[in-house]
């Protein structure tokens, strides 16, 4: 049997643009997790002679879906409504972003998105956090 080839997440990063000319990424700080989902929408094109009674369906539009990232809670430039994705959102500010994430090879995801949601949690026994949600329009690069 083959040894594994997974790899933890550690160094990965989620990094903002700052729609400059030249553009800069900066990451977004203390992040602890991110999850990207996308989908591709299905049409029903059933018909009345469809095979054996049963629907068809055919593929339709792809939705690059959101980006779900959780920090440490900063309240620091990348975070704030001073300056950071707090800011954005009240904005609505559409701006580049990259997803950095340490695999079997470095792998960039690069995509256009507005934040869509802010969510900040504490609890008694635990530290602040910070959950941010970026909606994807467009279609990503990957390098």
């Amino acid at each position: 049997m083959a040894a594994t080839l997974a790899k933890v997440g550690y160094g990965s990063l989620l990094k903002r643009g700052d729609g400059g000319g030249t553009e800069v990424f900066t990451a977004i700080a203390e992040l602890l997790s991110f999850s990207l989902a996308s989908s591709l929408d299905t049409v029903e094109a059933t018909h009345m002679e469809s095979p054996s009674s049963a629907k068809e369906f055919i593929a339709g539009l792809l939705d690059m879906g959101e980006v779900t990232a959780e920090c440490n809670f900063l309240n620091d430039a990348t975070q704030n409504l001073a300056a950071g994705v707090q800011l954005d959102m009240k904005n609505r500010t559409k701006r580049n972003w990259q997803l950095y994430i340490v695999s079997n090879t470095t792998n960039t995801i690069s995509f256009t998105g507005f934040v869509t949601g802010i969510t900040r949690k504490a609890t008694v026994q635990d530290k602040i956090t910070l959950e941010v949600k970026i909606k994807i329009t467009g279609l990503p690069t990957e390098a």
